[in-house]
């Protein structure tokens, strides 16, 4: 096994921060450009795209919390102690709103998924947002 190198992290740990930096940004393209395509296979398929990487993303932060309690390495804090208070608090808020957002993509796919099996309107499980407000706010009212 390769000497440990204490300026440097593990590679699971740099391979895990990758997957899960380019899987935010790829759900977020993906998010802000699906409803571009015509209601359809196509539209259906990108949207089916976005809700299993978001599902492997949430696998992986859970993944990543538990290697980095158990197993990962952990780099000295730099600077001075405000700014390693100030490290931290930005460190954990990233972490916070990163399972805040998976967990609610996590949610918000299995309740429409539950819904369009219960309703009685063919409808994709994976509806883009913008149509699933509509009918929810409908269903809602009346």
């Amino acid at each position: 096994m390769p000497a440990m190198n204490p300026s440097r992290y593990d590679q699971t740990t740099i391979a895990l921060h990758w997957f899960t930096a380019l899987s935010v940004v790829v759900l977020w393209l993906i998010g802000q450009t699906a409803d571009w395509l015509p209601r359809g296979a196509a539209n259906q398929f990108v949207w089916s795209i976005h809700v299993a990487l978001g599902l492997a993303l949430a696998l992986v932060l859970v993944g990543r919390i538990f290697w980095r309690a158990f197993a990962g390495m952990r780099l000295p804090a730099p600077g001075t102690p405000t700014l390693q208070i100030l490290t931290k608090a930005v460190h954990y808020s990233l972490w916070v709103l990163l399972v805040v957002v998976a967990a609610l993509g996590v949610v918000d796919a299995f309740v429409s998924r539950i819904q369009s099996l219960s309703s009685r309107e063919p409808a994709s499980a994976w509806r883009p947002k913008s149509q699933k407000v509509p009918h929810r706010v409908a269903r809602a009212r009346g």
